[in-house]
């Protein structure tokens, strides 16, 4: 990037010809490293009510607003039935890298260089988000006797969001 910046066409070449020899390697010889996670959080949503009768009130009132097509109702009536743990992770999708790469050395060769900077900045700053959400109760059920001697049950967890790794912050 500091080549290009600097307009050492040469310079950037041979890097990014060396960074598309490392890529390409660590992909073929670790497919698994086409997305690195960098960062992941977990969110403890638990907003559901104890009581049934509250469960139904609310699934048949969100209902109702949906086939009134009130949308944003439905969804916020929908909100208070929640219970689940989502968990986020943030990925760097290296598997495009060379693609990339290899674009910006088509620009360079070009004379390009402001271009061939704008690729890999994108390129590099560009993250792929997967969300895994799983619901508390069917967890609690399937993990009953772990869950009890934890002291968990439904509705004891509240709204929570906690980091789980870090990366480049």
């Amino acid at each position: 990037m500091i080549a290009i910046a600097e307009d050492r066409v040469d310079e950037a070449l041979a890097a990014i010809e060396q960074a598309r020899g490392k890529i390409d390697v660590l992909l073929s010889r670790n497919p698994e490293t086409a997305l690195i996670p960098v960062h992941g959080q977990v969110n403890l949503i638990d907003t559901a009510p104890p009581d049934v009768e509250d469960i139904a009130f609310l699934k048949n009132t969100a209902e109702t607003a949906l086939d009134l097509n009130d949308l944003p109702k439905a969804r916020t009536l929908l909100d208070f039935l929640r219970s689940e743990i989502r968990v986020r992770t943030y990925h760097l999708p290296l598997a495009t890298y060379p693609a990339a790469v290899q674009e910006a050395a088509r620009l360079l060769d070009q004379k390009k260089t402001r271009e061939a900077g704008t690729v890999l900045l994108v390129a590099l700053n560009t993250l792929v988000v997967i969300d895994q959400v799983s619901a508390i109760p069917l967890l609690l059920r399937r993990n009953q006797p772990r869950a009890r001697l934890l002291g968990l049950g439904p509705h004891s967890l509240g709204a929570r969001s906690v980091v789980v790794a870090g990366g480049g912050d």
